[in-house]
């Protein structure tokens, strides 16, 4: 599952709602497994990294896996939520 000493941050639940491995995986490798959620942070901590997520995205140094669609394929898209492949639809009139 992980290397020795490995690190799994669970940051959502888009992919699925649960994660199953066996106990064997975190006992035998001195891995740590860990929830976190934005709701922990206060306003100022999350206009700070929003800010900063957008100074990274105007760089170019981030990127989405999208997909430009016609306003009227509305629904397809809709449809498609949740299914492979796994992009977000970016519609435009």
């Amino acid at each position: 599952m992980l290397s020795p000493r490995g690190r799994l941050v669970n940051l959502g639940s888009s992919a699925a709602a649960t994660a199953s491995f066996g106990s064997a995986a975190l006992r035998s490798t001195m891995t740590s497994v860990i929830g976190y959620t934005n709701a922990a942070l206060g306003p100022e901590q999350t206009a700070a990294a929003l800010a900063e997520i957008l100074r990274h995205a105007a760089a170019g140094r981030i990127t989405a896996d999208r997909e430009t669609l016609p306003l009227h394929h509305i629904a397809g898209a809709w449809a498609r939520c949740g299914q492979a492949p796994h992009r977000r639809a970016v519609m435009v009139p």
